[in-house]
Order: structure tokens, then C-alpha cells, then sequence
């Protein structure tokens, strides 16, 4: 299952307003979506989990 928030989408306003009340101080994905958003696309991932089969990593 993933949740896929594209870029410029929001987080429901529900969603933020629970999440902000439960940590005052933030967390760390709350910090890593508001730093670091819209740095990667799912497009960017794409080669590494082809359709079928097992993903293929290249090392080098």
C-alpha cells in the first residue's frame, strides 16, 4: 500500500490540524515533508520497481 501525495497537493486540513496537536514539537517525517518535498518525483523510482518481477538495483 503506499500513499502517494503528488506535489502541491495538501495533507487533508483534518489531517494537519490532528497531527500538529499530537506533536507540538513536530516529528521527524513531518520535518522531512516540509523540508524536502517535492525533491523526488515517484518517476525518479520508477526503474527500481518494475511492473513484474523483483526490483533490480544496480551497484557500482
Amino acid at each position: 500500500m503506499s500513499l502517494r501525495l503528488r506535489p502541491g497537493e495538501r495533507v487533508p486540513s483534518l489531517t494537519a490540524q490532528i497531527a500538529q496537536v499530537s506533536n507540538p514539537g513536530g516529528t521527524a517525517a513531518m520535518w522531512v515533508r516540509a523540508c524536502c518535498d517535492g525533491l523526488w518525483a515517484d518517476e525518479d523510482f520508477a526503474g527500481w520497481y518494475p511492473r513484474e518481477k523483483r526490483p533490480r538495483f544496480e551497484l557500482q
